[in-house]
């Protein structure tokens, strides 16, 4: 079924919709959550929350794309129960990958208006369409899939200097690019 009719389904509060969310992005959803959770009951927890705030949001809001839509709400879900489980504690280099972002969108000074946050969604989003595909695939699939980089390395047939050097060097990039298009940002 088409994200429209998807859309429309939720809309109209069938319960259809959400059936039909489930059909469509449930495996792409467990791997966006079990990457950042490692933990398969705390990612199906995650997935459902998800599933509940598109309930929630539509009406009156309808995503341009449902996917992006969807699998953005169950990665937030996913690193806030991350941040939760994890306080005090030491575990996996999730908050390794965390403060790598944080470095460069983190200390961003936007505020936390939906559209300043759209707004630099998009030039993020922009930004990505001119890179290469190796290293808009490298960077999207450790910062928004939080893949490690011991994955990416066997993934790509490179060593882990290779991938994280490429990530320094995207972030690097980045930083420039927003800071050129007005945005304030500071490392740490």
């Amino acid at each position: 079924m088409e994200d429209a009719q998807i859309i429309d389904l939720i809309y109209d509060r069938s319960e259809q919709g959400l059936s039909e969310l489930d059909g469509k992005y449930r495996k792409l959803l467990m791997s966006v959550t079990s990457g950042i959770l490692r933990c398969n009951e705390d990612a199906e927890e995650c997935v459902s929350d998800a599933y509940v705030k598109v309930w929630n949001v539509i009406p009156p809001y309808r995503p341009k794309h449902l996917g992006a839509f969807i699998c953005k709400i169950a990665r937030n879900a996913a690193i806030d129960k991350y941040r939760y489980e994890s306080r005090g504690k030491r575990s996996g280099g999730g908050e390794v990958l965390f403060s790598e972002l944080e470095d460069e969108n983190g200390a961003c000074n936007i505020g936390t208006y939906d559209e300043d946050i759209s707004s630099l969604s998009d030039e993020i989003s922009a930004f990505l369409k001119n890179a290469d595909v190796e290293s808009r695939t490298i960077f999207t699939r450790r910062y928004f899939l939080a893949e490690s980089i011991s994955s990416l390395a066997e993934r790509f047939g490179k060593t882990e200097n290779y991938i994280s050097l490429k990530l320094f060097r995207m972030r690097e990039k980045l930083k420039k690019y927003l800071e050129k298009r007005g945005y304030n940002v500071e490392s740490r």
